[in-house]
């Protein structure tokens, strides 16, 4: 199984988790090896995914006050500065080393796949193209 290192923003992640755990709970009948590499990739995501929620929480906690009946809420005066720190957060890059398939591996089970959520993702970090063979002389 080939491996690649990738930098990937955290709402990346975010969107990719969310297409893995769809693809791996979703009874879509795949290879052994495809289903492998989704749940292996969607493990290793999952930390990176921890640590974006402590952040996150983090981030909420520093802003956060309560209103009238003792909730926590994000005060208007907190709200630019909570909201620009969110958006720190989810555009900051990581290097995560994923497994990759080989488009030709997946082809039969394409069809299969519409309509999952953040799809697109999966074909930015994890399909690969086929590499190119040498043409004979």
């Amino acid at each position: 199984m080939k491996m690649k290192k990738v930098k990937i923003t955290n709402a990346e992640v975010i969107g990719l988790v969310g297409c893995l755990n769809a693809l791996t709970s979703s009874g879509i009948d795949m290879k052994p090896r495809t289903w492998f590499t989704m749940a292996a990739n969607r493990k290793a995501l999952i930390e990176q995914g921890k640590l974006i929620d402590e952040a996150n929480k983090e981030i909420t906690d520093k802003y956060k006050g309560k209103d009238d009946e003792g909730n926590d809420i994000i005060p208007e005066k907190n709200i630019l500065k909570f909201n620009q720190d969110k958006s720190d957060i989810l555009t900051m890059e990581s290097e995560i080393e994923l497994h990759t398939l080989e488009l030709s591996a997946i082809e039969k089970e394409m069809n299969k796949m519409k309509g999952v959520e953040n799809i697109f993702l999966l074909f930015d970090y994890i399909i690969v193209d086929e590499p190119k063979k040498a043409k004979k002389k």
